[in-house]
């Protein structure tokens, strides 16, 4: 999964710095599976990409500057939290290749 979104640079990680050098959103994205099936890499990829898409990041005050600034992170009501910017959605895929059923070949 990290690699799906951090390392492919899915998720703007730019838009998650709050002050320059000082404050920064951190997102973790924990997925629990229950059951795999052999498509397990596949349904952690469409949950965390849901999860993400769905995440709101709260609005935040900022009084001060440099080294000197002080965050506060403001209430729903008082001003709307942000979606996370994407530049792209990762889509994991599994190919499967079977052979023939009855081993009869048919060249080529």
């Amino acid at each position: 999964l990290e690699r799906a979104f951090r390392k492919a640079q899915a998720v703007d990680v730019e838009a998650l710095c709050i002050v320059a050098g000082k404050r920064v959103w951190s997102i973790r994205c924990d997925v629990t599976l229950l059951d795999d099936r052999g498509n397990a890499a596949d349904a952690a990829c469409t949950a965390a990409l849901g999860a993400l898409l769905h995440f709101r990041l709260p609005a935040v005050s900022i009084v001060g500057s440099g080294s000197e600034a002080a965050v506060k992170v403001l209430p729903p009501e008082q001003a709307e939290p942000t979606k996370l910017v994407f530049h792209h959605m990762p889509v994991s895929t599994t190919l499967g290749l079977f052979r023939p059923a009855g081993g009869g070949g048919g060249g080529g």
